[in-house]
């Protein structure tokens, strides 16, 4: 199961990397096409969407994953489950999108204290609609386990989207609204490929089954519902205490630390049918292995890439941002440990919603909320985004703190190959923030600090025999994928 865990993650990853390497230049563009006031704006416009977005969605594209893995290992009809994942999506879409609108002018004039912001939180409405829906459908295609048309899809969603708001900003001379209406519109061509693909079990006379996924979809919802504000807490208070350059200096910096945080992702949308799997079987003895060789993997290649982002953050912020984006450097290095715990706790919390503890992660979240917003009230206003980097780590350490405990004393699962790679990563990337920031240091030393971590991960057990032939048969994975399609068309 290992190796079919990394495969599929590794064509997940194939594709949105793709899409990465388009969308990488994308945050770089808006800000100096907007600056750092412009994409403070962004910011806080989307702040409050993904809120909107659990709300609408019910978290159904979780809920249909796990239902369509468990109907194929029943050998039950998908007809009248993907029916009424399809009708349930669009429906509780447009109520959340109305909602979203409705609230327009309270969320400008009221939380932000700008009637300017009114039209374009206003035209942010359509993002809401088609995130809910693409989100969903795509969920789809997760529980089929098809990886490789879920890269392709991801991969044209955001090339649309940079197509789409270069377009709108280059070409028309828009210049936040153009930004707003490009992340509003990029979803729909897909949505529509991906009804009139559906369009056969939509129309299907058999009736639908709502009690099949909105009992998982409600409590993923209420789940989710604190775990959205959680991202946004930062950016919200941040704006709310700081002037709005602050945020679009820490919102330039929060995506540069992230830049690898889709490698994290992908595990996460990847490991979910398989640990649900492993769970009706009662396999605990896999669902164990599985789930802690998946932290360490993952640990080590995000730490590698996080790495060379502290090293190099003054020559990337320089370089992508431009000099007005400086205060940004600073912040590089606190949230690339946001990131980097926020990726650990996803693996578990996959885990937990494999376990059906719903309860235990809502409570779990609560408690994280509450924790990070008292963090930020007294940080936030005498560092403003150091202070709000600070909160988020405090906030994430909980909640990774918390899914761990509840998972070992389920599972049992052993810390101590997590803490090992962990407690490596963290002092690497504390090696890398003392790094000189001028180019000769951060060439030399950020090369021995890259060696180091590659020879101490291989020689000190954390990645096993097994591990790397899996490593060595994915590197000539995408080529025999390849030649295997060709000659299925040739058949």
């Amino acid at each position: 199961m290992q190796k079919e865990i990394i495969r599929h993650s590794f064509v997940l990853v194939a594709g949105i990397l793709l899409g990465k390497v388009l969308t990488f230049f994308y945050t770089p563009i808006l800000a100096r096409v907007l600056g750092p006031e412009g994409l403070g704006t962004m910011a806080l416009v989307f702040a409050f969407a993904p809120w909107f977005i659990v709300l609408g969605s019910l978290m159904l594209d979780t809920a249909i994953t796990k239902k369509i893995t468990e109907y194929r290992a029943q050998k039950k009809p998908l007809a009248p489950l993907i029916k009424t994942h399809v009708l349930f999506s669009l429906v509780f879409g447009l109520l959340a999108t109305g909602l979203f609108m409705g609230l327009a002018p309270f969320i400008a004039q009221v939380l932000y204290n700008d009637s300017t912001l009114t039209s374009l939180v206003f035209q942010a409405a359509p993002f809401v609609l088609g995130s809910i829906l693409y989100v969903n459908l795509t969920g789809i295609l997760r529980g089929l386990k098809r990886f490789a048309f879920f890269s392709l899809f991801e991969f044209t969603r955001q090339f649309i989207l940079i197509a789409l708001t270069l377009f709108l900003l280059l070409a028309i001379g828009l210049k936040a609204e153009g930004a707003v209406l490009g992340m509003a519109l990029a979803p729909y061509p897909l949505i529509l490929v991906f009804l009139y693909r559906l369009k056969g079990h939509v129309f299907n006379p058999a009736p639908i089954v709502p009690h099949e996924i909105v009992a998982i979809g409600g409590w993923l919802t209420l789940n989710e519902l604190v775990n959205a504000f959680i991202p946004q807490l930062d950016k919200i208070l941040l704006g709310a205490f700081a002037p709005r350059e602050w945020v679009g200096w820490y919102a330039g910096a929060f995506t540069l630390a992230g830049a690898t945080m889709f490698l994290g992702v992908s595990f996460k949308r990847v490991l979910l049918p398989y640990f649900s799997e492993s769970n009706a079987k009662k396999d605990e003895k896999l669902l164990r292995y599985t789930l802690e060789r998946s932290i360490v993997q993952l640990v080590l290649v995000l730490g590698f890439t996080m790495i060379g982002v502290v090293v190099l953050r003054g020559l990337l912020v320089n370089i992508l941002y431009g000099p007005a984006f400086a205060p940004a450097i600073p912040l590089v290095g606190i949230l690339v440990i946001v990131h980097l715990l926020n990726a650990v706790f996803l693996v578990l919390h996959v885990a937990l919603q494999a376990l059906n503890r719903m309860k235990y992660l809502i409570a779990l979240h609560v408690l994280a909320l509450g924790i990070g917003i008292a963090l930020a009230l007294y940080l936030v206003p005498l560092f403003y985004a150091a202070g709000a980097g600070m909160a988020m780590i405090g906030a994430y350490a909980v909640l990774l703190l918390g899914c761990y405990w509840k998972v070992r004393t389920l599972i049992h699962l052993p810390l101590r190959a997590i803490g090992k790679a962990l407690g490596m990563v963290g002092f690497f990337i504390a090696l890398a923030y003392a790094v000189p920031q001028f180019l000769e240091a951060q060439v030399f030393l950020g090369a021995v600090l890259a060696f180091s971590f590659i020879a101490l991960a291989w020689h000190s057990g954390l990645v096993l025999s097994n591990d790397k032939q899996i490593l060595l048969a994915m590197a000539v994975h995408p080529l025999k994928w390849v030649q295997d399609r060709l000659n299925s068309f040739k058949r």
